[in-house]
């Protein structure tokens, strides 16, 4: 797969100017006042648009990203930790308060933990 990279910003407005970031680095988007939040383990950038549009271009490009919820979208090959007494996703191995989690809805929760567990066999269920 050729580099790919997201021309992203910091802010809404765009004064922080470009980043550009390998979708590889994105743990989950999420949806936010017709914006996406790109969140990546320790920063978070934003682009105007939908959901829906970089769900699609990021999987026609080859990259692994499922909606799990309403709003949000995950980077399945970032996914290391399942809580499942609280439907959570996290990208870390221990938890922390530090940790970048989001939610799984209870509909999707089954085929998304045996997606994430076909690409990841050593992912840990709590």
């Amino acid at each position: 797969m050729p580099a790919l990279f997201l021309s992203l910003t910091k802010d809404v407005e765009g004064k922080s100017g470009f980043y550009q970031i390998k979708p590889d680095d994105v743990l989950y988007l999420s949806h936010e006042d017709g914006r996406v939040l790109f969140h990546l383990k320790n920063e978070e950038y934003t682009a105007l648009g939908s959901l829906k549009y970089f769900y699609a271009a990021l999987n026609a490009s080859g990259y692994r990203y499922e909606k799990v919820d309403r709003n949000t979208v995950v980077n399945m090959d970032n996914v290391v930790l399942i809580d499942q007494n609280r439907g959570m996703l996290y990208f870390d191995e221990k938890i922390s308060p530090y940790s970048k989690s989001c939610t799984i809805a209870l509909t999707n929760y089954r085929s998304i933990v045996k997606q994430i567990m076909a690409i990841n066999p050593s992912l840990i269920i709590n």
